[in-house]
């Protein structure tokens, strides 16, 4: 920020200076809550790159990230396009396994229906967290 030490104080006045006193209001009460952040990325290679500098970037500011969630991963090599988007998608995701072994990663495999409504979100929910597959 132009040579200014990024604090909570100064994050926080800029968000007021930008949003409004309404947002900055209903951000700063989280301000001093404890909480996780889960990056979500896809196993491609603009999507690891774009993890890696986010999670670099939130390093730099002192926040960890124990949560990764890999999208859209191919289960069943059913066709040759599986196949090889599956075989493409193993070296993202053994990439973010080693460079991030202390994260907690699960796995939603690629579904041929949107996630929609309740039993869906349960369903993917419960995967998430009983056993990081979906």
């Amino acid at each position: 920020m132009y040579g200014l030490e990024i604090t909570r104080d100064v994050v926080l006045t800029k968000w007021k200076e930008r949003f409004g006193p309404e947002i900055y209001e209903v951000i700063s009460s989280f301000a001093d809550v404890d909480y996780d952040f889960v990056i979500v990325t896809i196993p491609e290679a603009l999507g690891v790159k774009l993890t890696d500098r986010v999670i670099k970037d939130f390093e730099e500011k002192g926040l960890k990230v124990e949560n990764i969630i890999i999208n859209y991963v191919v289960r069943d090599e059913d066709c040759e396009f599986h196949k090889l988007r599956k075989k493409m998608q193993e070296g993202y995701i053994n990439f973010i396994g080693n460079t991030y072994s202390n994260a907690n990663i699960a796995k939603p495999y690629l579904s041929p229906k949107e996630v929609k409504g309740i039993e869906s979100i349960g369903d993917v929910s419960k995967a998430l967290f009983d056993n990081g597959e979906v």
